[in-house]
C-alpha cells in the first residue's frame, strides 16, 4: 500500500473514504480508499484496516454517460432547430411563423400593443429560374434570407412562407414603423447583387404587403398582408 498509495495519510481516511489514483498501475486507475481503527487490547496491538475498491470502471462509465447525455442534448437542440428552420434560407419555416403568430396575437390582444406582418415577394422569380437556372434561384433565396435576418430585431420573426414568398413579423410595431420596415426591406433586397449564368450580374426587386392586427386570427392577418402584397 505504501508503494501504490504513496503520500496517502491513513489517518485522514478515518474521517471518511476518499478516492485516490494508483501510482504504479497507470494514470487511469483509481480506487476508493477507506480506513477503520483497530483498538488495542491486552492480547493484540492496535492499528488500522484499510479497504480499497477499484472505481476505475465506474469513473469511465460515469464519464461515458455524461458524454452521451451531452450529445443527446445537443442532438435534441439541433433537431428542434431543424424542425423550425428553412434549410435553404436559414429563416424560420411556416410552422414556426404560425406558432409565433398565435403567440404574438394573443399577447397583443392582452396588452393592446401593435403588431404588424409583412409579406414579401421576389418579383418575377420564375424568370430568374428560367433564365439562370434553379441553382442561381436558390442562391438568390439564400442571400435574401440572410438580408432579412440582418434586418429583423431579436423579437421579430423572419420566415419563408413558401416558394419565393417571405414574411416578417414585427412585434410592437405600428403602421408608420411597419411601412418604414417594408421600405428598408425593399431597398436592401433591391441592392443585392447576384451572379447569374455565365457570370452575369443582376438585381431583383421585391414587393411588400403590410397588415396591422385588428380582430384577426393568424390566417386572417396573413390573408390581409397577402392581399396588400
Amino acid at each position: 500500500p505504501a508503494q501504490l498509495l504513496g503520500g496517502l495519510d491513513v489517518r485522514l481516511l478515518l474521517a471518511g473514504p476518499g478516492e485516490v489514483q494508483l501510482r504504479e498501475t497507470g494514470a487511469g486507475s483509481h480506487v476508493q480508499a477507506g480506513a477503520a481503527r483497530i483498538e488495542a487490547t491486552d492480547q493484540h496491538a492496535g492499528g488500522f484496516v484499510v479497504t480499497l475498491r477499484d472505481t476505475t470502471g465506474e469513473r469511465e462509465a460515469r464519464r461515458a454517460l455524461m458524454e452521451a447525455q451531452r450529445g443527446l442534448q445537443e442532438a435534441n437542440v439541433e433537431l428542434e432547430r431543424m424542425a423550425h428552420t428553412d434549410v435553404l434560407t436559414g429563416l424560420a419555416n411556416r410552422r414556426l411563423l404560425l406558432a409565433r403568430l398565435d403567440e404574438e396575437i394573443a399577447r397583443a390582444r392582452r396588452s393592446g400593443a401593435p403588431l404588424a406582418l409583412l409579406m414579401i415577394d421576389i418579383d418575377h422569380f420564375k424568370q430568374v429560374n428560367d433564365r439562370h437556372g434553379h441553382r442561381v434561384g436558390d442562391a438568390v433565396l439564400e442571400s435574401t434570407g440572410a438580408a432579412l435576418r440582418s434586418l429583423k430585431r431579436p423579437a421579430d420573426v423572419a420566415a419563408r412562407y413558401g416558394g419565393e414568398e417571405l414574411s416578417l413579423l414585427l412585434v410592437d410595431t405600428d403602421a408608420s414603423g411597419a411601412c418604414a420596415a417594408a421600405e428598408r426591406v425593399r431597398q436592401l433586397l433591391g441592392s443585392l447583387e447576384h451572379e447569374g449564368a455565365g457570370g452575369a450580374r443582376f438585381h431583383v426587386t421585391s414587393s411588400v404587403g403590410v397588415a396591422l392586427i385588428a380582430d384577426d386570427d393568424a390566417a386572417t392577418l396573413i390573408e390581409r398582408a397577402d392581399a396588400a402584397l
